[in-house]
């Protein structure tokens, strides 16, 4: 399946969008310090400080849902589980990959709850434009050749199905909530259970991230 386009252009000019203009430049208040120990800048993301056991790392860290689940359910697991949806669906390697890496920014940005970004958003770009701009910055910092693009709308639909999926076994509701005509709602992926410990939500992400560059040859 060919359902990946990659950017051809460096970073800078892969954002479509203006930059985030800062009312005053003052230093270090754009920058945050990572587990590793880089200083990386929000709105002028350098693809040379990105890690990847840095957003292992702080992803692992990252509770879904502010934290409001049954058990202790972080964003890494959830990149996870959206890559094995997508592996089970038929979807390439390269679309496994992009499922993965899809929340990337929330390492350095952190995981914003679904009401409060779509307020966010309802009033301003610059939410969306800093986080075009970090996705970007990953992308090319890993050295995968660019911003995965042609993939947004199938990557959304499988976060879709996850959230379904993650509602029916980590909270009360059982995603009782959703409509009916939610994407996945009511399937069963074969997980047994959710809810990896941090470390184990690290390691995985590492351990899928690294098969799928194998597998890709990258």
């Amino acid at each position: 399946m060919n359902d990946v386009i990659l950017y051809k252009s460096p970073p800078e000019a892969a954002s479509t969008r203006e930059c985030v203009k800062t009312v005053k430049e003052e230093k270090n208040h754009n920058n945050i310090e990572t587990c590793g120990g880089q200083r990386f800048d929000l709105n002028k993301p350098d693809p040379a400080k990105v890690c990847i056991t840095d957003i292992a790392e702080a992803l692992s860290r990252l509770c879904r849902y502010a934290g409001n689940c049954g058990r202790f359910y972080s964003v890494a697991e959830h990149c996870c589980l959206c890559s094995g949806i997508a592996a089970k669906e038929g979807h390439s390697k390269w679309f496994q990959l992009a499922c993965l890496i899809h929340d990337a920014p929330e390492a350095y940005i952190g995981d914003i709850v679904g009401p409060v970004k779509k307020y966010l958003l309802e009033y301003t770009t610059a939410l969306r434009d800093m986080e075009d701009r970090i996705y970007v910055a990953v992308v090319w910092g890993l050295g995968l050749h660019g911003y995965l693009l042609g993939t947004e709308h199938i990557v959304h639909e499988i976060d879709q199905k996850a959230l379904a999926y993650e509602e029916l076994c980590l909270m009360g509701s059982k995603g009782d909530w959703l409509p009916d005509d939610w994407p996945g709602k009511g399937a069963d992926y074969g997980v047994v259970s959710l809810g990896w410990d941090s470390e184990k939500a690290r390691k995985k992400f590492l351990e899928n991230y690294e098969f799928l560059r194998r597998e890709l040859e990258i």
